[in-house]
């Protein structure tokens, strides 16, 4: 990840598409799923370690939360923006506000879902790969992977309220594809 090619070296700056959790996390788990397959579960060139210290010091850092956004949020708060705007515009601005639609629900939860499945996934496949070599330790380990546990299951139970009737949430791509990896072995 710090080649020429991708994003520019070695150093990472605000924005910087390597500090997001999913980006971290599929490489771990693309090299987890490889010594687990065909090195008999031993990290033999350190790609496991590398990438799940990577993972756990930016979640220690930023959270389940993009990095790239979460400096942002909070910073001004509504009434920050609403000062600036003008009677008619904050009229307008209130007047734009609705409630997503059902559709923008299940979007916005099949997104996260996908996000946090890759996370969770190479969290749960380095354990086993690293055991008690795992940055952060086990209890740390535990807790983020039952979070992000609790995240997922969350999303789809906003997809299942949200869907239309005669609609199972098991036909949901984004949820299937939670249910296969949640139960593989």
């Amino acid at each position: 990840m710090e080649r020429e090619e991708h994003c520019g070296g070695r150093r990472v700056e605000k924005g910087d598409l390597r500090t997001l959790p999913f980006v971290i996390a599929t490489p771990l788990e693309l090299a987890a799923v490889q010594a687990l397959k065909w090195k008999d579960g031993v990290d033999e060139d350190g790609m496991v370690k590398a990438y799940a210290e990577r993972l756990v010091a930016n979640l220690k850092l930023y959270g389940l939360e993009d990095p790239t956004t979460a400096s942002a949020k909070g910073s001004a708060g509504p009434e920050g923006l609403l000062s600036e705007l003008s009677d008619e515009e904050v009229a307008e601005e209130i007047k734009s506000l609705k409630e997503p639609s059902r559709y923008e629900h299940v979007n916005e939860a099949g997104h996260k879902i996908r996000r946090l499945v890759s996370v969770w996934r190479g969290l749960t496949l380095a354990q086993r790969v690293l055991g008690a070599q795992m940055p952060g330790g086990d209890v740390e380990t535990y807790r983020t992977a039952t979070k992000l546990r609790e995240d997922i299951e969350a999303a789809v139970k906003t997809i299942k309220e949200n869907l239309q009737d005669g609609q199972s949430v098991k036909d949901h791509p984004t949820v299937k594809l939670w249910e296969d990896v949640k139960n593989e072995k």
